[in-house]
């Protein structure tokens, strides 16, 4: 959408007049900063394909907002509703909050005040939460792996161990899940922190926003000792059943398979073999190291 078809839209649909605009990203959606005489927005455009309930989605937050829970505002459109359209594409339209960005470890204490806040808030929520499950979190993945002609031995044994990982986050109690719960979708606000982008919040273990929010492991290279360092932090600072800190770690592969998913999707087009091989044996000694 260029600049005079979003001004043009939002006083249509929104009845506010819009002056600047500005791009801020554009993978999974397109994400705009706006700004009319006196205030700033978020305007979220979903792609036209996009496997997200938007609905489904957008109720979640609103339903925290209402609950004064720690979420942007939703503006409703004329028609008094959360999600508009443009041809096929859903859009919504956010508050801008103006902050500044989060440390994991910096601000533990509100990373967690906030995560607990939207725990408490949700365990009344009425109405029925977004669908993820092994397709989405693992089988996507194998898919891309297959379209390839990437090693079948290889997609084998990766399948194995994706089972069993998934299977181990099963035996966690099921609760909601933000799905995306990093520093990167939180703002602090005056000492409180902010929540934005529960585009993958479904029903799973809540645990496992914190192990996203605090795994220390990095994404490309693989350090056991950093595994140890999650563990111990699970352990020592979250206060994670000891019981329950192997099922948590077992998500953060599915999470890997999960975020390059989610990239391809985006992109439209697959990476290299290298990355993939590369993944594979961040896989494999990840596995290697929890099961020993």
């Amino acid at each position: 959408m260029n600049e005079v078809i979003i001004k043009e839209y939002i006083l249509k649909e929104y009845g506010i007049k819009i002056n600047k605009i500005k791009l801020l990203r554009d993978v999974i959606g397109s994400v705009y900063l706006l700004e009319d005489p006196k205030l700033k927005f978020i305007l979220k455009i979903y792609k036209k394909d996009t496997s997200i309930e938007v609905e489904k989605v957008v109720d979640v937050m609103n339903y925290i907002y209402q609950n004064n829970g720690p979420v942007p505002k939703i503006y409703l459109n004329k028609h008094h509703r959360q999600v508009s359209k443009f041809q096929d594409q859903s859009v919504v339209l956010f508050e801008y909050i103006e902050g500044i960005d989060v440390n994991p470890f910096k601000n533990q204490k509100e990373i967690i005040e906030a995560y607990e806040n939207i725990q408490r808030i949700m365990k009344s929520y009425p109405k029925e939460l977004p669908k993820t499950g092994k397709d989405y979190y693992i089988n996507r993945y194998l898919r891309t792996l297959e379209s390839i002609g990437y090693d079948p031995g290889k997609i084998s044994s990766l399948k194995k161990m994706a089972d069993s990982l998934f299977d181990a986050t099963l035996k966690l109690s099921t609760g909601f899940t933000h799905g995306d719960y990093h520093t990167g979708n939180m703002i602090l606000k005056q000492e409180k922190l902010i929540v934005f982008d529960f585009d993958a919040c479904t029903s799973y273990s809540s645990l496992l926003d914190l192990v996203t929010c605090f795994d220390q492991t990095n994404f490309n290279k693989l350090a056991i000792s950093d595994i140890a360092k999650t563990k111990v932090f699970l352990d020592k600072e979250l206060h994670i059943n000891i019981d329950e800190i192997d099922n948590c770690l077992a998500f953060i592969p599915i999470r890997h398979m999960e975020i390059i998913s989610n990239i391809l999707e985006a992109q439209g087009k697959s990476l290299s073999i290298d990355f993939y091989n590369q993944q594979y044996d961040w896989i494999l000694e990840y596995c290697n190291y929890i099961k020993s």
